[in-house]
């Protein structure tokens, strides 16, 4: 597996979805989602995320896309 680097002091786990299958990237494979369990101390993170990173894209900076779960899990169907 190829050596990956997720800065930040939150666990987080990347995963990637190509086909309809989820799998860890491996090789030169490149990640497509980053899964960001919320931590104990922080549990609403993904509400203050997703509208910091949206606030990004509308300043014309590269942010990733925050998916809540529900919307990660509706790419499945």
């Amino acid at each position: 597996m190829a050596s990956l680097a997720l800065g930040g002091a939150q666990a987080k786990t990347a995963l990637r979805f190509d086909g309809g299958h989820w799998s860890l990237p491996g090789g030169s494979a490149c990640t497509t989602h980053i899964l960001k369990p919320a931590p104990v101390r922080f549990p609403d993170l993904d509400i203050v995320e997703h509208p910091c990173q949206q606030t990004a894209r509308n300043l014309s900076t590269q942010a990733g896309a925050a998916l809540g779960l529900l919307a990660l899990m509706s790419q499945l169907d």
